[in-house]
């Protein structure tokens, strides 16, 4: 293999995209003279000169924060040969910014130039570290052939790092092993190289070292690459791609290669001056161009391409895209129409009705695969339905009072449109009127929804309590699923009709499981077990330890719900509610326990009995709506005590007493009250008898209870309560997940 050969070259002979204005035109055919803005004459490369035996896709896969963006622009530096513009260029969204973690993956184009060896396109794709945003690892892994599999050397193998790794070997993907952060003085380099060797299965010199940081080893690894990865499946022969390229210069010719053209649409965003959605794409077979209609398996319609590119990093637009490679088209689709689905394909129109592709696509399942999460800030390409991520988180979103309700809704649906993994669908309430229902992977996917809502559509929003999926069923056959609070009351309403006239078993009440893999440090094991404990967890067996361990990474210890992964790690394995997982106060308090160095993920296991009911709150004994919650019997009081709290620090004292309560099935769990503002009516009372006191006591006593009478009734007073809600509900920064600075 002449891979090993190339290690050696250096950076300036291998990789050189710009040219000084004395060289003059390129002789490699693969490039051509641009001249920019700035009066340089730039070597542009266009796509359509690489055949697929020269074409590289891969995706940069690790744990949140091992560096997987800042490799990106190492590359990006080492391939172009000249300074990227910012850090973390890939990660444009404000939020990605603000919090130092990827949340949207980002494809770019590289082009490898090394002096007598032939060049190849490197199309290679950052993707997201969190577990909440597994959907778009697993679908952009369905995109590419290879993957680079980046671990921290100070931290080493993760929870997430064996979910990625998982996710790629389900896909059929190359995995190229590198440590990262070699460079700082308490890097373990020799012991993680062990560990990763042992994880991927490759000898310990094949995993490379690396600092993205000072860019030592980038070199290296982006000289490797093209030998180490393989190159695209196509469907056509070294000769068939010449007679196509011969053929894609007659639009008129109908024996065309570029008829057969097939594109797996991978992400779209409506991005200013771009006519329709600008689509991420995978060409699968053939050729497409500008103004090719195409069919989607999704809507079965016809849709116009406008524009194809490639990302350069920007968008770039290029007279066309090949098979094998990976780009852009601007489809005329419109944002929030419902006609985007990731996933889906595209087709020539001609080819798609001639092979009876109008039919409707495979139904979509939805994936129970393990997510994983973390304390610190089998398909192929030619499938034509993708897998849906599981969605375990459900909240209801409103426009604030006053507030346009067509804004709002145009800005859900342009951002749903750019969000795959979010279920939405239209919901209404008494309290808050007419909003959305968003369903999402975890809490962290839940408060970036909302950060890109206000800061990129100007948008705030109410968010309504998280909810997770629970199950009711009666009658014997009767089962429904509920994610709302709403929904779960109207559920059992009708459960209670149907079998209080018919004889059946009980109403039972179900709620979501999953096998929660805690990895921390051994002095952290007492605390996270209490908590885990204390969320209604209980040890179980660990089912991959048995191949972590034949796999070198560890054995299962005595049977127990731990194995020892290296030195002081410990794995913990328990089966807990899905509920008690994903609340606002879980992962802070993992990161308290920990110091911020355990992680963990979670596994799908089903339903199970369990007594969940629907907690509410009562104001001045009407039912707050908004307030509603699903929780475990056991933990109604405790959670109600916290809500009327917090209910009574947002509102305003009155001229009268206002009564809060929590219940459960009409019977009050918790109970405070926001006392009155009131005026001492007996200080003019100097002397004489207590009852002259008593009777002006009585009295205003009396006065108030008019006061409260019309006071419920007022519009004022209705207002007030109303923007106690806001102020519980309204989304700010939140704290649940965020990512720390990265190097």
């Amino acid at each position: 293999m002449a891979g090993p050969a190339l290690l050696s070259r250096s950076f300036q002979e291998g990789f050189r995209f710009f040219s000084s204005t004395s060289t003059g035109s390129s002789s490699n055919p693969v490039f051509s003279n641009h001249t920019s803005a700035k009066n340089h004459d730039v070597v542009v490369w266009t796509p359509s000169s690489f055949d697929s035996e020269h074409v590289r896709n891969f995706c940069v896969i690790a744990h949140v924060d091992h560096g997987k963006s800042t490799l990106c622009d190492r590359l990006y530096e080492r391939a172009l040969g000249i300074k990227a513009k910012s850090t973390q260029m890939l990660d444009d969204l404000p939020v990605e910014r603000e919090r130092g973690i990827t949340v949207k993956a980002r494809p770019l184009s590289l082009v490898s130039n090394t002096p007598g060896e032939p060049p190849f396109l490197l199309n290679l794709v950052d993707t997201p570290g969190h577990s909440d945003f597994y959907g778009e690892v697993t679908r952009n892994l369905r995109a590419v052939e290879g993957a680079i599999l980046l671990v921290d050397a100070t931290q080493g193998i993760q929870a997430q790092t064996v979910a990625a790794y998982r996710a790629a070997q389900e896909s059929g993907c190359v995995v190229v092993p590198c440590l990262n952060k070699v460079d700082l003085p308490h890097a373990e380099v020799p012991r993680w190289r062990a560990e990763v060797a042992a994880l991927t299965g490759t000898k310990e010199a094949d995993v490379f070292e690396l600092s993205a940081k000072t860019g030592a080893g980038v070199e290296d690894l982006l000289n490797a690459l093209p030998y180490l990865l393989p190159p695209p499946e196509t469907t056509l022969s070294s000769e068939d791609d010449a007679a196509a390229a011969a053929a894609d210069d007659d639009d008129d010719n109908d024996d065309g290669k570029q008829q057969l053209a097939k594109l797996l649409l991978l992400d779209a965003k409506a991005v200013q001056h771009k006519r329709g959605l600008v689509c991420t794409v995978r060409v699968l077979r053939g050729c497409v161009r500008k103004g090719q209609p195409m069919l989607s398996s999704h809507t079965h319609r016809a849709h116009d391409i406008h524009e194809v590119g490639v990302f350069d990093p920007e968008l770039r637009a290029v007279d066309e895209l090949r098979e094998g490679h990976v780009g852009y088209v601007c489809v005329a689709m419109k944002a929030g129409s419902g006609e985007f689905m990731a996933g889906s394909m595209l087709e020539r129109v001609d080819d798609a009705r001639r092979a009876g592709a109008g039919a409707p696509p495979p139904s979509m399942k939805q994936s129970t695969k393990s997510t994983a999460v973390t304390t610190t800030s089998g398909d192929n390409n030619n499938n034509t339905a993708d897998e849906v991520p599981f969605v375990g988180v459900f909240c209801g979103i409103f426009p604030l009072p006053g507030e346009n309700h067509h804004s709002f809704q145009n800005a859900v649906d342009k951002l749903v449109a750019n969000e795959p993994s979010v279920h939405a669908r239209p919901e209404s309430s008494q309290a808050l009127g007419l909003g959305m229902r968003l369903g999402f992977q975890g809490p962290l996917h839940k408060e970036i929804f909302m950060s890109r809502l206000q800061q990129e559509h100007g948008v705030e929003v109410i968010c309504t309590a998280a909810t997770v999926p629970c199950r009711i069923s009666w009658g014997g056959d009767k089962v429904a699923t509920v994610a709302s609070a709403e929904q779960f009351r109207s559920t059992v309403d009708v459960a209670e009709r149907e079998v209080s006239t018919r004889s059946s078993r009980a109403i039972r009440t179900q709620e979501l499981l999953v096998r929660l893999n805690v990895l921390c440090r051994s002095e952290d094991v007492g605390g996270i077990l209490t908590l885990l404990s204390d969320r209604r967890g209980v040890p179980c067996e660990d089912p991959d330890a048995e191949r972590r361990a034949t796999a070198g990474g560890g054995g299962d210890g005595g049977g127990r719900s731990m194995h020892v992964t290296g030195y002081d790690w410990q794995n913990i394995t328990y089966r807990i509610p899905l509920g008690s997982v994903v609340d606002d106060t879980f992962a802070s308090e993992m990161k308290s326990l920990s110091s911020g160095y355990a992680s963990y993920r979670w596994d799908v296991l089903g339903f199970e009995d369990s007594d969940m009911v629907r907690l509410d709150v009562l104001v001045d004994g009407k039912v707050a709506e908004p307030l509603a919650q699903l929780v475990h019997r056991s933990r109604a009081q405790s959670t109600g005590s916290e809500l009327i709290t917090s209910l009574a620090e947002n509102i305003s004292r009155r001229q009268y007493d206002v009564i809060l309560q929590a219940s459960v099935a009409n019977r009050i769990l918790a109970r405070t009250t926001v006392k009155a503002v009131r005026r001492d009516v007996t200080s003019k009372c100097y002397g004489g008898d207590v009852s002259r006191k008593k009777k002006l006591l009585e009295k205003q006593k009396e006065g108030k209870k008019k006061m409260k009478a019309l006071g419920a009734r007022s519009s004022s007073a209705s207002e007030d309560v109303a923007s106690a809600y806001v102020d519980i509900l309204r989304v700010g920064g939140g704290s649940s997940g965020g990512g720390r600075s990265r190097r």
